[in-house]
C-alpha cells in the first residue's frame, strides 16, 4: 500500500561535510587553551637556562675574547642574538602548532558527539526515518556511533514489525484480532519494563494467520 510504503531515508549530518573545525567555540577554546598552557609550562622551564646560564657562558667568552682575540668578540654577540632568534622563532612555532592541533582534536571529539546529538533531537520530533549517523574517518567515538546505530536499527525495525503486525490485523477475524492485540500491547508494556522482558517478540508471531498446507494424501 501506498501508505504503509517505506520513506526514503536522509542523510543525518549535523555540521557541514566541508572542512569545519569550530563546531563548539567554547570547548574548543578551552581544549586550545589547555594545549596551549601545557606548551607555556614547557617553555617556561627551559627559560632559566636560555635567559640566564646561556648569556652567563657568553659572558665568559666574551671576557676571553677581550683577553686573547678581540676580533672574536662581534661573532660571539652575533651567535649570542641569533641564538635568541632561534628560540622565539621555536616558541612561537610550538605554540602555533599545539593551538592548530589543539583546535584539530577538539573538532574530532566535539563532531561527533554534534552529530549524534542532532540525530537524537530529530528521533525525538517524530523523524524515524534518518539513516545512520555518518562520521568523517579521522573522528572520534567511532565505537560509539556503531552501537547508537545498532541500537537505532533496532528500534525503527521495532516500528517497522509493529506497523506490519497493525496492517495485517485487518486480515484476520474477531478472534485472531484481539489476539493478536493483546499480544502487541503485552511487547509494548515489556519494553516499558511493566512486564518480564524477553528478547524478542516471537510470540508475536506465532499468532499471526498462517497459510494452511494441504494434508497428505495417506497411501
Amino acid at each position: 500500500m501506498f501508505f504503509f510504503r517505506k520513506p526514503k531515508e536522509i542523510l543525518s549530518f549535523a555540521y557541514s561535510t566541508r572542512e569545519r573545525y569550530f563546531i563548539h567555540k567554547s570547548f574548543q577554546l578551552k581544549v586550545i587553551f589547555q594545549f596551549l598552557f601545557a606548551v607555556s609550562v614547557g617553555l617556561l622551564a627551559v627559560a632559566p637556562a636560555v635567559f640566564y646560564f646561556i648569556p652567563q657562558n657568553y659572558k665568559m667568552f666574551i671576557e676571553m675574547a677581550y683577553q686573547q682575540n678581540p676580533e672574536m668578540i662581534p661573532y660571539l654577540e652575533k651567535e649570542l642574538v641569533s641564538f635568541y632568534i632561534y628560540f622565539s622563532f621555536v616558541s612561537l612555532f610550538a605554540l602555533s602548532f599545539f593551538a592548530f592541533w589543539g583546535l584539530r582534536f577538539s573538532s574530532q571529539l566535539i563532531g561527533p558527539i554534534r552529530v549524534l546529538q542532532n540525530h537524537i533531537k530529530r528521533l525525538s520530533r517524530g523523524i524515524w526515518f534518518l539513516g545512520p549517523v555518518r562520521v568523517r574517518k579521522s573522528d572520534a567515538f567511532h565505537d560509539l556511533i556503531e552501537d547508537y546505530n545498532y541500537f537505532y536499527r533496532s528500534l525503527q525495525k521495532k516500528e517497522w514489525q509493529d506497523l506490519e503486525l497493525l496492517q495485517k490485523m485487518q486480515d484476520v477475524d474477531h478472534k485472531e484480532f484481539f489476539k493478536l492485540r493483546g499480544q502487541i500491547l503485552l511487547a509494548k508494556r515489556r519494553r516499558l519494563g511493566l512486564e518480564p522482558h524477553l528478547e524478542d517478540d516471537r510470540e508475536i508471531v506465532s499468532f499471526l494467520p498462517q497459510k494452511k498446507q494441504p494434508l497428505e494424501k495417506v497411501s
